[in-house]
C-alpha cells in the first residue's frame, strides 16, 4: 500500500462530533442560528429599555455571554459564534459612543472593548464546545462497552453451553452417584 489505510465499505467516518441523525429537530444548529439571532434581539430589547429609561448598564456583555453560554451547550459551535456575532453589533450600537451608530469608533478604548467581548465570547463557545464533546465521546464509548460486555456475555454463554452438550459425562460418576 501507499500509506493510506484501507476502509471498508459501509464504515461511517465522522467528520463533525455532532451527528444529526440521533437529535431531535429543536437541537439541531439552523434552530440554533434562530434563537441565537432572537436572543440577541432580546438583549438589544432590553439595552433599548435600559437607555429609554435612562437606567445604567452595568455590564451589558454579561447578558449577551450568558447567551453564547446557552447556545453553545445546546446547540453547538457554529450557533454560538453567530450569537457572539450579533452581540457585537447589540453592544456597538448601544454601547459604544457615538450611539446607535455601527463601527463609527471615536477611541481605541471601544474597540478593545469589542475586541475583549469577542474574545471572550470565542473562549466560551470553545470551551463548551469542547466540553459536549468530550460528554458525546464518552457517551459513545460507554455504549461500545455495554455492547462489547454484553457480547462477551453472550459468547461465554454459548461456549459454556457448547462444553456442557458436546462433552459426555462419564458413566462411572454417575453410576457411583447412584450407588450412594
Amino acid at each position: 500500500m501507499d500509506g493510506t489505510r484501507f476502509r471498508p465499505r459501509g464504515i461511517k467516518i465522522h467528520w463533525h462530533t455532532y451527528t444529526l441523525g440521533h437529535q431531535p429537530t429543536w437541537k439541531r444548529p439552523i434552530i440554533g442560528y434562530l434563537v441565537g439571532f432572537l436572543l440577541a434581539i432580546l438583549g438589544l430589547v432590553t439595552g433599548l429599555m435600559h437607555w429609554h429609561h435612562d437606567m445604567p448598564a452595568f455590564l451589558p456583555s454579561t447578558l449577551l455571554n450568558l447567551y453564547i453560554i446557552c447556545v453553545a451547550f445546546t446547540w453547538g459551535f457554529g450557533p454560538a459564534i453567530f450569537t457572539l456575532c450579533t452581540g457585537l453589533l447589540v453592544i456597538d450600537f448601544l454601547y459604544i459612543e457615538p450611539y446607535g451608530l455601527l463601527f463609527q469608533h471615536q477611541n481605541i478604548y471601544s474597540s478593545i472593548y469589542l475586541l475583549f467581548f469577542a474574545l471572550a465570547g470565542v473562549i466560551i463557545a470553545a470551551m463548551v464546545h469542547q466540553r459536549e464533546a468530550a460528554r458525546l465521546h464518552a457517551q459513545t464509548m460507554v455504549e461500545e462497552a455495554t455492547e462489547a460486555q454484553r457480547k462477551l456475555e453472550e459468547f461465554i454463554g454459548l461456549v459454556s453451553h457448547e462444553l456442557k452438550t458436546l462433552w459426555p459425562r462419564p458413566r462411572a460418576a454417575s453410576s457411583w452417584r447412584s450407588a450412594n
